[in-house]
This record gives C-alpha cells, structure tokens and sequence, in this order.
C-alpha cells in the first residue's frame, strides 16, 4: 500500500492470462490463474477491517491510530511542541 496525499493506492498482485501463457502445462496455470484470482478477491475488503481497528484519533492533524501509545509516540515525533493528550481523552 502506497499513500500518496490524501489517497491510498493498493496494489494488487497481477495473474497471467491465457493469452500471456504458452501450450506447455496449460492446464498447470489455468490453476495457478484461479488461485491467483481467489487469492487477490480476499484482500480487496482490508480497508474496512482497517478502518475499524484504528480508533484513536490524532486532535491536531487528524491521523487514525490503533492505540494510545501510537498517539504518545506520534506526538513527540510529529508535534513535538504540543502536550499529549491523557488516556481517557
């Protein structure tokens, strides 16, 4: 995953098609193809299992975090002029 501004690129891994294949153990890749394909449909659905772990949120630039302590550490590297808010904030 690539984040680039306020967008998040996910990569995907690339299945060869009939097309790209020679005669040769054909029926070897069209099981490699289908396997590549039901492997890359289940990590399409990771961004919402993302978005529910992350449940701390930075006041000052906004950034999700999964925990307080990513909240201390992302303070006194980002904002190092502002005070941390107390755990039960």
């Amino acid at each position: 995953m690539i984040l680039h501004g306020d967008i998040l690129w996910v990569t995907l891994p690339i299945c060869p098609t009939t097309r790209e294949r020679d005669d040769t153990g054909e029926a070897e890749d069209r099981g490699a193809e289908k396997k590549c394909r039901e492997e890359s449909e289940g990590q399409r659905s990771q961004l919402e299992a993302r978005a529910v772990g992350l449940k701390v949120i930075c006041p000052v630039c906004k950034m999700q975090l999964a925990i307080h302590n990513q909240l201390i550490d992302h303070y006194t590297s980002k904002h190092p002029k502002e005070r941390p808010p107390s755990n039960s904030e």
